[in-house]
């Protein structure tokens, strides 16, 4: 059976453990990464959160595209942004390896 000081040591272990993976998640959730559109269309922005957050068209590029070119870019544009964003909270929110957390 764990002694009382053993069981406050590990609360407390416990406790740091669970603030610092709060402070990671919040540095996440502020965080984006930005796609840039094919053709320099534009640029899209996704939260490490998974969520869009922005599209940002570029006008002068506007005259030579339409809507049955521009809907595949962005569609391709955010994609990737999501899988860069996954990446980056992944490797984010990782537990750091051999340190038993």
């Amino acid at each position: 059976m764990a002694s009382f000081d053993e069981l406050e040591t590990l609360a407390a272990k416990v406790d740091r453990d669970f603030r610092e993976l709060r402070d990671r998640a919040a540095t996440a959730s502020a965080r984006t990464v930005a796609e840039e559109v094919a053709g320099g269309a534009g640029v899209v922005r996704v939260g490490l959160n998974g969520a869009l957050v922005g599209v940002e068209l570029d006008p002068a590029q506007m005259g030579w595209l339409d809507e049955r070119r521009l809907g595949p870019m962005l569609v391709a544009a955010v994609r990737a942004a999501e899988a860069r964003a996954r990446q980056e909270r992944d490797a984010l929110l990782a537990t750091p390896e051999g340190t038993g957390r």
